[in-house]
Protein backbone atom coordinates (compact mmCIF):
# COMPACT_ATOMS: atom_id res chain seq x y z
CA UNK A 1 0.00 0.00 0.00
CA UNK A 2 1.26 3.77 -0.84
CA UNK A 3 1.93 5.95 1.66
CA UNK A 4 2.54 9.41 1.49
CA UNK A 5 5.10 10.74 3.33
CA UNK A 6 4.81 14.87 4.59
CA UNK A 7 8.15 16.36 3.26
CA UNK A 8 9.62 18.54 0.61
CA UNK A 9 12.67 19.14 -1.45
CA UNK A 10 13.95 21.68 -2.98
CA UNK A 11 17.13 22.22 -5.37
CA UNK A 12 18.01 22.50 -8.85
CA UNK A 13 20.00 20.37 -11.37
CA UNK A 14 19.01 21.57 -14.83
CA UNK A 15 18.44 25.12 -15.93
CA UNK A 16 15.01 25.08 -15.58
CA UNK A 17 12.59 28.63 -16.56
CA UNK A 18 10.24 29.08 -13.18
CA UNK A 19 7.67 31.53 -13.57
CA UNK A 20 7.85 34.35 -11.62
CA UNK A 21 4.30 35.16 -9.33
CA UNK A 22 1.92 36.81 -11.02
CA UNK A 23 3.85 36.12 -14.61
CA UNK A 24 1.35 35.23 -17.48
CA UNK A 25 1.73 31.24 -17.81
CA UNK A 26 0.05 29.57 -20.91
CA UNK A 27 -3.08 26.92 -19.86
CA UNK A 28 -1.91 24.16 -18.18
CA UNK A 29 -4.51 22.69 -16.00
CA UNK A 30 -2.64 19.27 -15.31
CA UNK A 31 0.45 21.03 -13.96
CA UNK A 32 -1.11 23.76 -12.45
CA UNK A 33 -0.56 24.40 -9.17
CA UNK A 34 -2.83 23.53 -6.13
CA UNK A 35 -3.73 26.04 -3.68
CA UNK A 36 -4.71 23.63 -1.47
CA UNK A 37 -2.08 21.12 -1.18
CA UNK A 38 1.52 20.26 -2.20
CA UNK A 39 1.02 16.93 -3.77
CA UNK A 40 4.69 14.51 -5.31
CA UNK A 41 4.03 11.47 -6.30
CA UNK A 42 7.39 10.12 -6.24
CA UNK A 43 10.45 10.41 -8.88
CA UNK A 44 14.13 11.94 -9.31
CA UNK A 45 15.56 14.82 -7.97
CA UNK A 46 14.90 16.70 -11.08
CA UNK A 47 11.36 15.82 -11.40
CA UNK A 48 10.70 17.15 -7.49
CA UNK A 49 12.92 20.55 -8.91
CA UNK A 50 10.36 20.71 -11.62
CA UNK A 51 7.00 20.37 -9.00
CA UNK A 52 8.76 23.05 -6.74
CA UNK A 53 8.77 25.55 -10.12
CA UNK A 54 4.83 24.54 -10.76
CA UNK A 55 3.90 25.20 -7.40
CA UNK A 56 5.70 27.61 -6.27
CA UNK A 57 6.36 30.03 -9.24
CA UNK A 58 9.85 31.05 -8.52
CA UNK A 59 13.47 30.95 -9.45
CA UNK A 60 15.83 29.87 -7.82
CA UNK A 61 18.54 29.14 -9.60
CA UNK A 62 20.22 32.73 -9.10
CA UNK A 63 20.61 31.62 -5.34
CA UNK A 64 20.73 27.91 -5.24
CA UNK A 65 24.00 26.20 -4.00
CA UNK A 66 23.88 22.32 -4.17
CA UNK A 67 27.01 20.66 -2.37
CA UNK A 68 28.35 17.42 -4.66
CA UNK A 69 26.97 15.24 -7.03
CA UNK A 70 25.30 13.34 -4.74
CA UNK A 71 21.79 14.88 -4.86
CA UNK A 72 21.80 13.51 -9.02
CA UNK A 73 20.98 10.43 -7.39
CA UNK A 74 18.46 10.90 -4.42
CA UNK A 75 15.00 9.39 -5.16
CA UNK A 76 12.53 11.53 -4.07
CA UNK A 77 9.56 9.70 -2.10
CA UNK A 78 5.67 10.15 -2.59
CA UNK A 79 4.54 13.55 -0.38
CA UNK A 80 1.59 15.63 0.26
CA UNK A 81 1.73 19.06 2.10
CA UNK A 82 -1.86 20.50 3.02
CA UNK A 83 -2.25 24.16 2.59
CA UNK A 84 -4.91 26.22 4.53
CA UNK A 85 -4.94 29.35 2.54
CA UNK A 86 -3.79 31.06 -1.29
CA UNK A 87 -1.41 32.84 0.91
CA UNK A 88 0.11 29.44 2.80
CA UNK A 89 0.46 28.30 -0.68
CA UNK A 90 2.93 30.51 -1.40
CA UNK A 91 4.98 29.82 2.00
CA UNK A 92 8.16 27.40 0.74
CA UNK A 93 9.94 27.46 4.01
CA UNK A 94 6.88 24.67 5.39
CA UNK A 95 8.26 22.03 2.61
CA UNK A 96 11.81 22.84 3.92
CA UNK A 97 11.37 22.95 7.42
CA UNK A 98 9.35 19.56 7.06
CA UNK A 99 12.35 18.06 5.04
CA UNK A 100 14.36 18.66 7.57
CA UNK A 101 12.87 17.69 10.47
CA UNK A 102 11.60 13.78 8.51
CA UNK A 103 15.82 14.03 7.51
CA UNK A 104 16.77 14.55 11.11
CA UNK A 105 14.92 11.72 12.78
CA UNK A 106 16.36 9.70 10.04
CA UNK A 107 19.90 10.36 10.65
CA UNK A 108 19.67 12.56 7.85
CA UNK A 109 19.27 10.48 5.39
CA UNK A 110 17.85 12.87 2.77
CA UNK A 111 20.62 15.53 3.60
CA UNK A 112 19.18 19.11 5.13
CA UNK A 113 18.55 22.52 3.96
CA UNK A 114 20.36 25.12 5.09
CA UNK A 115 18.29 28.75 4.22
CA UNK A 116 17.43 32.01 4.81
CA UNK A 117 15.40 33.97 6.27
CA UNK A 118 14.24 31.00 9.04
CA UNK A 119 10.43 32.26 7.75
CA UNK A 120 8.51 33.68 5.03
CA UNK A 121 8.66 37.43 3.78
CA UNK A 122 5.34 38.01 2.44
CA UNK A 123 5.15 40.93 -0.21
CA UNK A 124 2.04 42.24 -1.90
CA UNK A 125 2.73 43.68 -5.16
CA UNK A 126 -1.07 44.81 -6.44
CA UNK A 127 -1.07 41.42 -7.73
CA UNK A 128 -1.69 39.23 -4.58
CA UNK A 129 0.36 38.64 -1.65
CA UNK A 130 2.92 36.01 -2.08
CA UNK A 131 6.15 35.00 0.32
CA UNK A 132 9.26 36.14 -1.69
CA UNK A 133 11.95 33.54 -2.34
CA UNK A 134 14.91 32.91 0.18
CA UNK A 135 17.75 34.90 0.46
CA UNK A 136 20.10 31.72 0.84
CA UNK A 137 19.51 28.14 -0.09
CA UNK A 138 22.09 25.44 0.40
CA UNK A 139 21.41 21.80 0.05
CA UNK A 140 23.92 19.69 1.74
CA UNK A 141 23.10 15.62 0.86
CA UNK A 142 23.42 12.60 2.76
CA UNK A 143 26.18 11.48 4.89
CA UNK A 144 28.10 8.56 3.54
CA UNK A 145 27.14 5.23 5.40
CA UNK A 146 30.07 4.42 7.62
CA UNK A 147 32.92 2.53 6.36
CA UNK A 148 36.55 2.73 6.09
CA UNK A 149 36.32 6.68 6.08
CA UNK A 150 33.82 6.64 9.34
CA UNK A 151 35.92 4.18 11.35
CA UNK A 152 37.54 5.13 14.26
CA UNK A 153 41.01 5.46 14.11
CA UNK A 154 44.15 5.50 16.48
CA UNK A 155 47.83 6.59 16.09
CA UNK A 156 50.67 6.86 18.52
CA UNK A 157 52.62 10.15 18.24
CA UNK A 158 56.44 10.21 19.59
CA UNK A 159 56.91 13.37 21.47
CA UNK A 160 60.03 13.12 23.30
CA UNK A 161 61.98 16.62 23.83
CA UNK A 162 58.98 18.94 23.12
CA UNK A 163 58.75 21.02 25.97
CA UNK A 164 55.68 21.07 27.68
CA UNK A 165 54.84 24.49 26.79
CA UNK A 166 54.82 23.77 23.13
CA UNK A 167 52.90 20.67 23.87
CA UNK A 168 49.95 22.50 25.22
CA UNK A 169 50.07 24.79 22.37
CA UNK A 170 49.45 22.00 20.08
CA UNK A 171 47.17 20.51 22.01
CA UNK A 172 45.11 23.53 21.86
CA UNK A 173 45.78 24.17 18.16
CA UNK A 174 44.68 20.56 17.41
CA UNK A 175 41.03 21.61 19.50
CA UNK A 176 40.63 24.80 17.72
CA UNK A 177 41.45 23.50 14.37
CA UNK A 178 38.99 20.21 15.28
CA UNK A 179 35.92 22.45 16.26
CA UNK A 180 36.09 24.51 12.88
CA UNK A 181 36.32 21.65 10.89
CA UNK A 182 33.20 20.47 12.29
CA UNK A 183 31.80 23.71 12.37
CA UNK A 184 32.40 24.31 8.62
CA UNK A 185 31.23 20.55 7.61
CA UNK A 186 28.00 21.45 9.45
CA UNK A 187 27.37 24.63 7.77
CA UNK A 188 28.22 22.84 4.29
CA UNK A 189 31.51 24.80 3.60
CA UNK A 190 33.40 21.46 3.05
CA UNK A 191 32.94 19.02 0.66
CA UNK A 192 29.26 17.84 0.34
CA UNK A 193 28.55 14.23 2.30
CA UNK A 194 30.99 14.64 5.00
CA UNK A 195 29.94 13.74 8.48
CA UNK A 196 31.17 16.13 11.52
CA UNK A 197 32.06 13.07 13.31
CA UNK A 198 35.03 12.72 10.92
CA UNK A 199 36.92 15.98 12.86
CA UNK A 200 36.07 14.38 16.26
CA UNK A 201 38.72 13.07 18.98
CA UNK A 202 40.48 13.29 21.93
CA UNK A 203 44.03 13.22 22.64
CA UNK A 204 45.85 11.40 25.39
CA UNK A 205 49.28 12.31 26.91
CA UNK A 206 51.70 9.03 27.95
CA UNK A 207 54.41 11.18 30.03
CA UNK A 208 56.28 7.62 30.56
CA UNK A 209 56.75 6.38 27.12
CA UNK A 210 56.61 10.01 25.76
CA UNK A 211 53.61 9.35 23.13
CA UNK A 212 50.44 11.49 22.36
CA UNK A 213 47.67 9.05 21.48
CA UNK A 214 45.06 10.51 19.08
CA UNK A 215 41.76 8.80 18.95
CA UNK A 216 39.34 9.76 16.99
CA UNK A 217 37.73 10.03 13.06
CA UNK A 218 39.64 10.07 10.03
CA UNK A 219 40.57 13.92 9.65
CA UNK A 220 40.75 14.13 13.33
CA UNK A 221 43.65 12.25 13.12
CA UNK A 222 45.23 13.53 10.28
CA UNK A 223 44.69 16.91 11.69
CA UNK A 224 47.69 15.62 15.01
CA UNK A 225 49.64 14.17 12.75
CA UNK A 226 50.33 17.57 10.11
CA UNK A 227 50.13 19.53 13.27
CA UNK A 228 52.86 17.17 15.63
CA UNK A 229 54.87 17.12 12.01
CA UNK A 230 54.83 20.54 11.65
CA UNK A 231 55.94 21.60 15.14
CA UNK A 232 59.05 19.34 15.01
CA UNK A 233 60.08 20.98 11.56
CA UNK A 234 59.45 24.85 13.12
CA UNK A 235 61.25 23.83 16.40
CA UNK A 236 63.79 20.81 15.14
CA UNK A 237 66.17 21.15 18.32
CA UNK A 238 63.10 19.97 20.37
CA UNK A 239 63.66 16.11 18.74
CA UNK A 240 65.40 14.28 20.74
CA UNK A 241 67.72 11.02 20.04
CA UNK A 242 66.81 7.88 21.43
CA UNK A 243 67.61 7.01 24.49
CA UNK A 244 70.55 4.49 24.79
CA UNK A 245 69.64 0.87 24.49
CA UNK A 246 69.64 -1.00 27.48
CA UNK A 247 72.87 -3.22 27.67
Amino acid sequence: MNTFISLGLLTAVSLISFPLPGQAQAADTANAPSTNEFRFDGGSFLDFTRKLGQQFGTNFLDIMDVRGEEADRLRIPKMKIKFYSDLDSTDWTKVLKLYNQISEEGNSFVGKWIFTPPGPRFVNEGKGTYALPPQTLIFVPPRPAAGVEGAIQVRAFPIRGMPQERLKELIALVNQESRRMQEDIASGQLPAGQDTSLAQGRLSLHQESDLLIAVGGKAYVELVKTVVDAYFVNYPFMRSPQPPKQQ
